[in-house]
């Protein structure tokens, strides 16, 4: 089995929370509690380049998940804050990112080296682990 990749977003899911959580970040963005959102979708939808790297994530066998803070009750024992990022191995959940770190993430670009970082991280551990 492929190991799944859980983003879990601090925003609650639907069509009305999206436009709010939007106008929220535009009016006030200092305000805005989803760190993880703010780097992954602009306005209107997701952006690019993070599009671009979720779709590299699929290509190498990667499955990927979006979760919102009301869809979250599956992950709660290692999810003490949201935002975070996830991966599932099959066997258990590992915390990949936490609140604290994407809170420091400037740009998309940063999030996804810091993705690539702890996926090699990750699966290291895991090769090593089978030995």
């Amino acid at each position: 089995m492929s190991s799944m990749i859980v983003f879990v977003y601090n925003a609650n899911g639907g069509f009305v929370n999206g436009i709010m959580d939007s106008v929220h970040k535009l009016l006030r963005p200092s305000t805005y509690p989803c760190s993880l959102c703010e780097l992954t979708h602009g306005f209107f939808s997701e952006k690019k380049s993070w599009k671009d790297y979720t779709n590299h994530l699929l290509a190498k066998g990667y499955i990927l998940k979006g979760l919102h803070k009301d869809e979250v009750d599956e992950f709660h024992p290692i999810l003490s804050e949201l935002p975070a990022v996830v991966i599932f191995d099959s066997t258990k959940y590992t915390l990949l990112l936490s609140s604290q770190e994407l809170e420091k993430i400037a740009t998309t670009a940063d999030l996804i080296k810091q993705l690539e970082l702890k996926l090699s991280a990750f699966n290291t551990l895991m090769r090593n682990s089978q030995v």
